[in-house]
């Protein structure tokens, strides 16, 4: 929300893009998982630890308190530990100072997957139900 109490829209002066980097600090980049409307989440592997985690590069944050205000978020539920939420490992900044959260990387279906599959089975059933 804006100071005015209206909702923010995504920034579009900067639009997500794929950064050409094949490393983000020590992690060593994949391939892309995914990008929407806030930045782009990537594959990448941490050699440190010996294990993939993704990586979500925001774009459209402005810099100081907008940065400021999105790692200090991401430390907070870095610091949660609950089954339905996603582990953050770390936080960061590229060089450019958009900033990064690093969390782990879980497989599994896309929510639009996961809604076709759900709208697939809400007509299954209504067939079902009306040949009855």
């Amino acid at each position: 929300m804006s100071r005015r109490g209206t909702a923010r829209r995504p920034c579009r002066c900067h639009p997500p893009r794929v950064i050409s980097a094949t490393t983000i600090g020590p992690y060593q980049l994949r391939d892309v998982l995914g990008r929407g409307g806030m930045g782009v989440v990537y594959r990448a592997h941490d050699p440190r630890m010996n294990r993939d985690v993704a990586i979500k590069v925001i774009r459209g944050v402005e810099p100081g308190a907008g940065r400021d205000r999105f790692l200090r978020e991401a430390r907070s539920v870095g610091r949660l530990r609950h089954s339905g939420i996603v582990p953050v490992y770390g936080v960061g900044s590229l060089d450019d100072g958009q900033p990064y959260v690093v969390m782990e990387c879980v497989e599994g279906r896309t929510l639009a997957a996961a809604a076709d599959i759900r709208a697939a089975i809400v007509t299954l059933r209504r067939r079902l139900d009306d040949s009855r």
